[in-house]
């Protein structure tokens, strides 16, 4: 097991990504990928460029970590790692449904219980027509409230595990990111 406690005497308290990525030995696209994940805490600045600040404690824990359990941090474990194309199915089995469900309401906690379009495209990234799209076509069902839907959070997550919510032709980073969410959360709760 490596000592990592040097690295506090050769960088300050906080560091960019591109310091990140040369203590872990990883590419820029892991590093940006570990962070947007989540898998290692830090503050964004909303700039287009050095926008992330990284506690240097929080990247020597993540290389600790990583030592312990690699397959944790491995991007073969996250399918979604690279840009998904248009038309490619996601890595969730059918039978990891019901898991997929138990942590989507976990991130829907701060969403009202009946939500309007607008609040189902925030949540999933995809246009409120869209969402509108998949009531009218029967394939997320909705409470009718002329001249508005209302889509309860128990149908929401019943269309989005299933194999209608997940094979949707074209993804949006937001929905990408909660599938990687899941992908981290399910890896995480195995152990």
């Amino acid at each position: 097991m490596n000592d990592f406690k040097h690295l506090l005497k050769q960088y300050p308290e906080y560091i960019t990504k591109e310091q990140f990525r040369i203590i872990a030995h990883i590419s820029k696209q892991t590093a940006r990928f570990l962070l947007t994940c989540g898998l290692i805490p830090c503050q964004h600045s909303g700039k287009k460029t050095r926008c992330y600040k990284i506690k240097l404690t929080d990247v020597i824990n993540y290389l600790e970590s990583r030592e312990q359990c690699p397959a944790l941090y491995s991007p073969s474990n996250y399918p979604l790692f690279k840009k998904v194309t248009t038309g490619r199915r996601l890595a969730v089995n059918p039978e990891e449904y019901p898991l997929l469900r138990e942590y989507l309401l976990t991130t829907l906690a701060d969403y009202p219980d009946a939500m309007f379009p607008e609040d189902v495209a925030r949540y999933t990234g995809f246009q409120s027509a869209s969402v509108r799209s998949w009531a009218n076509n029967g394939k997320l069902k909705y409470i009718p409230f002329p001249p508005m839907i209302i889509v309860p959070k128990e149908y929401l997550l019943d269309f989005l595990a299933s194999k209608d919510g997940l094979n949707r032709k074209s993804r949006t980073v937001v929905f990408n990111d909660l599938i990687n969410g899941f992908l981290v959360w399910k890896l995480k709760h195995r152990k």
